[in-house]
């Protein structure tokens, strides 16, 4: 027989309500977000209201980064080039790297994971969200935003 199992209603009240809340906060930062697995993304927010952007850019250099808002929409961009090899100057192949790391091992790499191809993230912004600054730090690109008002305009957003 059957017997049904009793479950906290209070607990997936309180689960459903934190979980509205969390998407109304980010529904007035954001609109429609791109869907896409590459590269992957965190959203989060910080302890002043702001919300922060950290993207996985394995293998990807900062200054062949380009991050822009324009209109109302935050692109985060990479073009590689296509003449370009894989093993070219900008961009070091895992057997670069590792030959730097032990310069005295013999070395194969047997699976190569690490994508290293063109893409262009978006993301809608609403009007009254400006984009402060942004970081990179250990192959993790961070753009700072926050609410404001004030007129949009393409405007390139500086890496440190």
């Amino acid at each position: 027989m059957y017997k049904q199992k009793k479950t906290n209603v209070l607990f997936w009240n309180d689960f459903d309500k934190t979980f509205h809340e969390i998407s109304d906060m980010f529904d007035s930062m954001f609109g429609a977000v791109q869907k896409t697995g590459y590269p992957p993304y965190d959203i989060s927010s910080d302890n002043e209201g702001g919300t922060i952007i950290s993207v996985a850019l394995a293998g990807i250099k900062r200054d062949e980064v380009e991050v822009f808002v324009e209109g109302n929409v935050l692109h985060i961009k990479y073009d590689k080039p296509e003449d370009q090899p894989w093993d070219a100057e900008s961009t070091k192949t895992t057997e670069e790297v590792l030959d730097e790391a032990f310069p005295d091992k013999v070395k194969k790499v047997l699976h190569k994971g690490i994508a290293r191809r063109s893409f262009d993230l978006k993301f809608n912004i609403k009007e009254n969200v400006v984009i402060t600054g942004g970081r990179m730090l250990d192959c993790m690109l961070n753009v700072y935003l926050r609410k404001d008002t004030g007129t949009r305009v393409r405007k390139d957003i500086e890496i440190n």
